[in-house]
């Protein structure tokens, strides 16, 4: 589409100047809208500057083409990647596994967004599917013991009853405090397969 583009511009860029032969003649909108077009001048046409902004096309689109996929989404950044994993869920085509992460500083999306992300937990018979929930409000400091303790009491309690405390009820996915150590994620998701495809949004 941006060779027609061009192509278009540049034949306006290129085109001769009409002038009407009868000035005093009325003619119809449609037909002063074509020689106003006709008339622009190329020195104004090729100092015209387009700007594209991307990503372009749909965020939903291509990833059952991967054996791995990775989908980051950053607060209501969440939205798109929700979209995604219910396709990969009905039609998985190549995915064999799927890493997603969500990070939201605010504990209300989570709980906005809890019961669809539990009916995709339901949805994936295979278990094919990771989720990963990471309320970044709240730190997470290896040097502070009262954060490492609230860290593995989280994780103990919801690993033994699916209780989490930070949401205070019963799902299928904990939430995890501070942020995602990436390099390390990435690292495992790598182990698994080069071939794979990745998208964030938020």
């Amino acid at each position: 589409w941006t060779t027609e583009v061009f192509q278009l511009v540049n034949s306006y860029a290129t085109a001769e100047i009409q002038e009407p032969e009868d000035e005093e003649k009325t003619k119809s909108k449609e037909e002063s809208n074509e020689m106003s077009v006709r008339s622009v001048r190329p020195e104004v046409v090729q100092s015209l500057k387009v700007k594209v902004e991307g990503p372009i096309g749909a965020s939903s689109q291509g990833f059952s083409d991967y054996p791995i996929v990775v989908l980051v989404g950053a607060g209501i950044g969440v939205t798109p990647m929700i979209s995604v994993l219910k396709q990969l869920v009905v039609t998985p085509g190549r995915m064999k596994r799927t890493f997603f992460y969500w990070t939201t500083r605010d504990p209300t999306n989570l709980m906005l967004f809890e019961q669809l992300v539990d009916d995709i937990y339901e949805s994936d018979q295979k278990h094919v599917i990771q989720l990963r929930h990471f309320l970044t409000s709240v730190k997470q400091d290896d040097r502070d013991l009262g954060s490492v303790l609230f860290h593995h009491a989280t994780r103990s309690k919801h690993k033994r009853t699916n209780f989490d405390i930070l949401l205070g009820k019963h799902v299928h996915h904990q939430v995890e405090v501070g942020r995602p150590d990436w390099k390390k994620e990435l690292e495992s998701v790598k182990m698994e397969s080069k071939d794979l495809g990745y998208s964030e949004c938020g």
